[in-house]
């Protein structure tokens, strides 16, 4: 699997250093084909948290838009799988 570098954010919160990274993962599916994914990655105190949604279109523009869309909002390893449900949810909707 590759991983892109989308972004990062540097946050001091109560005392603590946060570091969030954003990935664009890439999978390959077959010669002609990818298929890409999100990991975010958040480091605080020495201790690292990470989650991935495993792949989730072969559209990377698309994918790309929504790690963009999650680094505006700062999302978490702990409900990055809840948000990326909800923002294919509004897609589908047309309430995007």
């Amino acid at each position: 699997m590759k991983k892109i570098q989308l972004g990062s954010i540097h946050e001091r919160i109560r005392d603590r250093d946060i570091l969030l990274q954003y990935y664009l993962t890439e999978e390959e599916k077959d010669r002609d084909r990818a298929l890409y994914g999100i990991e975010v990655k958040l480091e605080s105190e020495g201790k690292k948290e990470i989650e991935w949604t495993g792949a989730i279109s072969d559209c990377q523009k698309k994918v790309k838009e929504i790690g963009e869309r999650l680094i505006r909002c700062q999302v978490t390893p702990y409900v990055l799988l809840e948000v990326v449900d909800d923002l294919f949810t509004q897609t589908i909707a047309g309430e995007s």
